[in-house]
C-alpha cells in the first residue's frame, strides 16, 4: 500500500521513456497514469488519516540497513499537490496539442519520473 503510488509512476515512467513523447496516445496514457497515482495517494492519505504514519523498511530489512518509506499527513499531502499540479500541467499540454521538436520526445516520461520523486 505504501509503494503504490511510488510504483505506478515509476513503472510508468520507465515504459513512456520508449514510446514517443509527441505522440497525443501517450500524452493520454502519461494523463491516466497521473490520474491512476493521484487514485493511490488519495487512498493513501485516507489509510494515514485513519491508522496514523505508515512506515516500512523496503525489502525486509532490518531497521537502520534498509530504505525506510515513511507517510505521513504532511507527506501524503505535499505528495497529492504535486501530482495535481503536474496531472494539470499534463492535462494542459495534451489539450492544448502536443508541441513537437527534439526536446519533447522525454517531456511524458520525465513528468512521471518527477511525481516518483515527491
Amino acid at each position: 500500500m505504501l509503494v503504490l503510488p511510488l510504483g505506478i509512476s515509476c513503472f510508468l515512467a520507465f515504459g513512456l521513456a520508449f514510446l514517443d513523447g509527441r505522440r497525443r496516445s501517450v500524452g493520454w496514457l502519461s494523463v491516466g497514469a497521473l490520474a491512476s497515482t493521484l487514485g493511490a495517494l488519495i487512498w493513501l492519505a485516507a489509510v494515514v488519516l485513519g491508522q496514523g504514519p505508515l512506515e516500512m523498511v523496503a525489502g525486509g530489512w532490518p531497521p537502520g540497513v534498509g530504505i525506510t518509506l515513511r507517510a505521513d499527513s504532511l507527506g501524503t499531502l505535499f505528495a497529492m499537490l504535486s501530482t495535481v499540479v503536474l496531472l494539470a500541467a499534463t492535462l494542459h499540454e495534451v489539450l492544448g496539442g502536443v508541441r513537437t521538436g527534439p526536446s519533447r520526445r522525454w517531456f511524458y516520461s520525465w513528468r512521471l519520473a518527477s511525481t516518483g520523486s515527491s
